[in-house]
This record gives structure tokens, C-alpha cells and sequence, in this order.
């Protein structure tokens, strides 16, 4: 059985939730409306081209089936989505 108290603070508890969760969600539209931040400014010299980075990756095993057929031990889609993910990433200017 409960008691009046017990229900009313629930009540509360309950109210404060949805009051929080309205302020949150309104926090977060205002801050998704607002304008992005300006552009850096371009310096004065020619941008130099962006040189491809090395990517070493060290397995202590091997997997036994090859990464074409996934076995059936634990983290064996692991060497497929490593070496079959796509490790590039185009900006907003298209450049890479």
C-alpha cells in the first residue's frame, strides 16, 4: 500500500523528468539552429598539398579461414572490417 506522500513525490520525480527532458530538448534546437562558425582565414601562402598517411596495423594471429570467409571464433569479422573499411575521408570540399 502506498502512501499519499509516496505517490505525490512520484509525482514530482516524474515532473522534474519531463521538465528536464523539455529544457534539454529545447537546449539542444537552439543550439542546432544556430549559424555555423565562421571559415578559418586562408593564409597568405599557397596551401600545400596534404601527403597520404602511413597506416601500420599490428595481430598478434593471423585468422586461420583468410578475411574473404568469416570463421566462427570470437572477433571474426574483425580482420574483414578493418582491412575491407573505407579508411578515407573527403571533406566538405570534396578534396581527400
Amino acid at each position: 500500500m502506498s502512501s499519499w506522500y509516496g505517490d505525490q513525490a512520484r509525482g514530482v520525480a516524474r515532473w522534474h523528468s519531463w521538465l528536464l527532458l523539455g529544457v534539454l530538448g529545447l537546449g539542444m534546437l537552439a543550439v542546432g539552429c544556430t549559424q555555423a562558425a565562421p571559415a578559418g582565414q586562408a593564409s597568405g601562402d599557397a596551401a600545400q598539398p596534404r601527403v597520404a598517411k602511413i597506416l601500420r596495423i599490428g595481430s598478434t594471429k593471423e585468422p586461420r579461414e583468410g578475411i574473404l570467409f568469416g570463421g566462427t571464433s570470437t572477433g571474426a569479422q574483425d580482420p574483414a572490417l578493418t582491412f575491407h573499411a573505407g579508411l578515407t575521408v573527403y571533406d566538405d570540399q570534396g578534396s581527400l
